[in-house]
């Protein structure tokens, strides 16, 4: 599967992290990593320390439902050119007997095989052009749902680290000089994250009582 499908713009641009102005000089800015809470590189999601767990159980969810249908598209295509490959051979017999048979009988082949092969194609063509526009769209609408999800969680994460350690704001990561980027005096990144998965934590466990 394409792992690239899903942008994080819309999702990122959707947490509101309080900033509307510069912030005066003796304001304390603090910097917040979103795009490696939200991360889909494979390697980070295996990192326990580096990953929101609720959004990597809802993407890897979203990615096991997804697969199948790439796969379906993979599979279709493959069946269509063998088909191609198999008709384009049978047209080329019909060929080689234009020198022992007549122009009607080679036409009326050729006429036959054109038909069988729309019968055959046809159909596989058309859900292929159905499946391609199907599964982004179905890919779209759920990773919505997942915004829908985490955006809230994300901003409730932020006040609650903002407040206790006394921030005046809290700036995404992208939207600062690059000289800033390094700086562990600013960066809440693993405050928010240890938030949001001791809260994940707790939610699970209380569903997990309810269901006993």
């Amino acid at each position: 599967m394409k792992k690239r499908m899903l942008s994080y713009s819309l999702l990122l641009s959707s947490v509101c992290l309080g900033v509307l102005a510069a912030p005066s000089k003796s304001a304390k800015v603090a910097i917040v990593d979103m795009r490696t809470i939200l991360s889909q590189d494979p390697a980070v999601l295996k990192d326990d320390s580096k990953v929101f767990h609720e959004w990597r159980d809802l993407y890897n969810k979203l990615l096991s439902v997804s697969q199948p249908m790439q796969q379906e598209i993979i599979d279709l295509e493959a069946l269509i050119q063998k088909k191609s490959k198999a008709f384009e051979e049978e047209g080329k017999e019909i060929e080689k007997l234009a020198s022992v048979s007549s122009p009607e009988i080679i036409q009326g082949k050729i006429h036959e095989l054109q038909r069988r092969a729309e019968a055959e194609i046809g159909p596989l063509y058309n859900n292929l052009q159905k499946s391609k526009t199907d599964v982004p769209r179905f890919m779209n609408e759920e990773f919505g749902k997942i915004q829908t999800t985490v955006l809230p969680k994300f901003q409730k994460a932020i006040d609650e680290v903002q407040k206790a350690q006394g921030w005046d704001f809290v700036v995404k990561k992208e939207m600062l000089a690059s000289s800033l980027l390094d700086s562990s005096d600013f960066n809440i990144t693993a405050d928010v994250l240890k938030v949001l998965n001791a809260n994940y934590a707790a939610t699970k466990k209380q569903a997990a009582a309810k269901a006993k």
